[in-house]
């Protein structure tokens, strides 16, 4: 199992906040979009982590008008680094992600809904060929 997380924070790692933000390079911006994954190795769960370089994304909130807020993310594949080049190349390759064929990761939100104090985004994850609604709570 893997969880991909996309994170923007000013430079003292609070979150940022406004009307929209771009996640394309801009000076002041910290950003990740990691990843952290459960494998068996010799009958031992271990933790893998590891991140992607090259990303953009946008995020547009609206708290008054839920129907004006969204999320666009595209994340490519061929960028992965865990700070090991064989496994990076391992994981490029068509056993895991197959860069080459399927060179990005997109998630496009349809809706944000709001039960109490929480939200849920509703949307299009496309990964590895292979399309499906998720929704994230958050």
């Amino acid at each position: 199992m893997a969880i991909i997380r996309l994170i923007s924070t000013d430079l003292d790692g609070t979150l940022l906040g406004g009307e929209r933000w771009d996640a394309i390079p801009a000076e002041a911006i910290h950003r990740i979009a990691e990843f952290k994954s459960l494998y068996d190795a010799l009958w031992v769960i271990n933790t893998g982590r590891g991140n992607f370089t090259d990303f953009s994304g946008i995020i547009t909130a609206d708290e008054k008008d839920l129907s004006k807020s969204g999320v666009k993310v595209t994340i490519k594949t061929a960028s992965i680094n865990t700070s090991n080049n064989k496994r990076d190349d391992h994981l490029r390759s068509a056993d895991f992600f197959d860069a080459g064929r399927y060179p990005e990761i997109t998630f496009k939100s349809k809706s944000v809904k709001k039960k109490g104090k929480d939200y849920t985004l509703e949307g299009t994850f496309t990964m590895h060929g292979v399309t499906k609604e998720i929704a994230i709570p958050f």
